[in-house]
């Protein structure tokens, strides 16, 4: 499913209110997230990783600026996906490590450097330090300094490649141990997870969108992750999409079936919430898009908490 068509599903399911019916058991819930929405997002992402194998192996093979252009689109279609998958970080995903090994921040460009200039091939790789691989990594070699891609495209290939194995052993992972009947049977323990996945979530977002607190001295450049490759916006909006569909639920229930049938004032105030977020960061300039996360942000850590009984465990970074 294309971005822009799960963007206006989430707009019509954040615009909708939930129906009359049964409320749902937890177990129930946390399947249906399994089967629509974990699932379905790890398949996406094994695949956009593979793509973006291929657009490396093209740009090695004729490193022009069709090439190029076509793998630094490829790398961006990666950051959507995995941001997607931020807020639930159970089996496969957790086990895996995904999101440090796939997007490990901040990267060291010196050694980038040094390591793309050697002899390399998939072992050298592997012994490498997780600060010279991943997305960031290969945002680093496609988009700084702009225009320069001689030398790098070994690099690459080899780091896309990675990438592509573990993503693709994620997705393979998850179908394997049926993620859906692994979920159902955590319970409030998997409630708990999945909240406060949505808590750190929106939170990370929201920090990344924030210039450097006043008292705090400035560096001449402030580089955040995507920063290279203008995708810092981006990533916040897939960390969103995230956070609204693992809410939201596909055809099937939602934490927001569960939150309806405790406290409708709240599921309003979440959706609410999220809707304000989404609107913010899909304007071109997102200048209110800091203060709306930091509303979903507050929505999430004490009306969702409250009424799933949740105790929230996210360290916040700013103190919250």
């Amino acid at each position: 499913m294309s971005l822009h068509r799960r963007q206006m599903l989430l707009a019509l399911a954040l615009a909708s209110t939930g129906g009359c019916r049964r409320p749902p058991a937890r177990a129930e819930v946390l399947a249906a997230l399994g089967r629509e929405v974990a699932l379905p997002g790890y398949r996406r992402l094994a695949a956009s990783a593979a793509h973006l194998a291929c657009a490396t192996r093209r740009l090695e093979a004729r490193p022009d600026r069709t090439a190029l252009a076509a793998a630094r689109r490829a790398w961006s279609r990666v950051l959507v996906d995995l941001s997607f998958t931020w807020p639930l970080r159970v089996g496969p995903v957790a086990d895996q490590r995904l999101h440090l090994r796939a997007a490990y921040w901040p990267v060291r460009p010196a050694a980038i450097d040094a390591l793309a200039a050697a002899p390399l091939d998939e072992a050298t790789l592997g012994r490498a330090g997780a600060a010279v691989k991943g997305l960031f990594a290969i945002e680093y070699l496609l988009f700084d300094p702009p225009g320069t891609i001689e030398g790098r495209g070994r690099m690459l290939v080899l780091l896309a490649e990675e990438l592509q194995r573990l993503a693709a052993a994620v997705a393979e992972g998850a179908r394997r141990e049926d993620l859906p009947r692994a979920l159902a049977a955590r319970g409030q323990e998997g409630v708990a997870l999945l909240v406060n996945g949505l808590v750190e979530t929106v939170e990370t977002a929201r920090a990344s969108l924030e210039p450097p607190a006043l008292d705090r001295p400035a560096p001449a450049v402030v580089l955040l992750p995507g920063a290279r490759g203008g995708a810092v916006q981006v990533l916040a909006l897939g960390r969103l999409e995230g956070t609204a569909a693992h809410y939201l639920g596909g055809p099937g229930p939602g934490l927001t079936t569960l939150v309806q049938a405790i406290s409708p004032a709240v599921d309003r105030s979440v959706r609410r919430a999220l809707a304000g977020a989404r609107a913010a960061l899909v304007t071109p300039s997102a200048m209110g898009a800091p203060q709306a996360c930091r509303a979903l942000e507050i929505a999430l850590k004490t009306d969702l908490t409250g009424a799933l009984g949740v105790t929230l465990t996210v360290q916040s970074a700013d103190g919250d």
